[in-house]
């Protein structure tokens, strides 16, 4: 079984109006909706003011190549394009999506994606991803120019233990430790789970770990990683955990649905956490090791290292037939009321 071509097969990318597309031996570009016609465009370092927009280019069409000092711009000098269009529909806005570290798994940015009222999620703000244990010094410097504010770590204290995010010194007081759950004593429950009942696997991570474990047991923890973000001095903000796909996208999944992000669209930005499958293969290599002496193989792991739409859409399933719905789950079990939900939509929605 070809595990790399199926952890790609469920990659479906989320439908936006706009969309900066990066393809080998291509030049980056910009790419809309065609009936929104030709624009303008204009651009300015993500952070910056939206006085600081430069027009750096008219189009005849819905395409506009970026300049490689653009395209290559990464730390504080992303680049945050605005389009306005000449049929007088609202501007769009677009940043590249998957920032360029050497070693970062499937670090992202969550914004750009439109919400039912019509607004779009904000660029800059939100970041998602997989453990930084591996990050360069020079994946670091552009870090720095992230200015990000928060890194939260949701990992357990020992998963933090075995592979620490080796922060630099000067960034330390960024970093916080917020474990959606600890780890006691699982390790020998999960081996005996790999061996006596690896065909059930995909049922087991749906049922025990995405619905009892976390969303059942540890709403509270959620409701904590979204009032963080609420917070207007925590960002820019890393939500983070070891692979960056389940306890890093159910965070993500409430949070785009608090915004007003369609429920398909937050799937499909689930199942990008794909994209970045050989690299989780290579960070447990050790642990598939030490597994294959019981027999088992790279495959009986992979539930556990893709992000399968299946998973997600039956655990908002879930969340709909056992709470009502997943306003009333966000309210009530994770505590994150209404004045928290209109505060994060004045603040990330533009």
């Amino acid at each position: 079984m070809d595990h790399q071509q199926n952890a790609y097969d469920f990659i479906t990318y989320p439908e936006v109006a706009i969309r900066y597309v990066t393809e080998s031996n291509q030049p980056d570009a910009l790419e809309w909706d065609e009936r929104l016609g030709s624009g303008t465009v204009y651009a300015r370092p993500m952070l910056a003011p939206e006085a600081d927009n430069q027009r750096v280019g008219v189009t005849e069409n819905n395409r506009f190549v970026t300049g490689p000092e653009m395209a290559e711009a990464a730390g504080e000098n992303r680049q945050l394009f605005t389009v306005e269009f000449e049929n007088g529909g609202p501007p769009l806005q677009v940043a590249r999506r998957f920032l360029p570290f050497e070693k970062g798994i499937h670090f992202r940015d969550i914004g750009g994606y439109q919400t039912v009222s019509g607004h779009q999620v904000r660029w800059g703000q939100v970041y998602r991803s997989g453990a930084l244990g591996d990050f360069t010094a020079a994946d670091w410097t552009n870090f720095s120019g992230l200015e990000i504010k928060t890194v939260l770590d949701l990992r357990t204290s020992s998963e933090k233990i075995s592979k620490e995010n080796n922060i630099p010194a000067e960034m330390a007081h960024i970093y916080q430790h917020q474990p959606i759950y600890e780890q006691h004593g699982r390790s020998g429950k999960w081996l005996r789970t790999f061996l006596f009942r690896r065909n059930r696997i995909e049922k087991i991570w749906l049922n025990e770990i995405y619905i009892d474990r976390l969303v059942t047991k540890r709403a509270s923890a959620f409701g904590n990683v979204l009032q963080r973000v609420a917070t207007d001095e925590e960002r820019p903000t890393l939500i983070h955990c070891t692979a960056g796909k389940d306890r890093t996208g159910i965070s993500i999944a409430l949070l785009l649905h608090i915004l007003g992000v369609p429920r398909q669209t937050i799937i499909d930005e689930y199942t990008l956490s794909n994209i970045d499958y050989l690299k989780l293969l290579e960070a447990i290599k050790k642990d598939a090791d030490r597994l294959a002496y019981f027999g088992l193989k790279t495959r009986h792991l992979f539930p556990l290292l893709t992000a399968n739409p299946a998973v997600l859409r039956e655990t908002f399933a879930h969340i709909d037939r056992t709470y009502g719905s997943i306003d009333t789950y966000i309210r009530e079990r994770c505590g994150v009321g209404d004045e928290v939900r209109e505060h994060l939509k004045a603040k990330l929605l533009v």
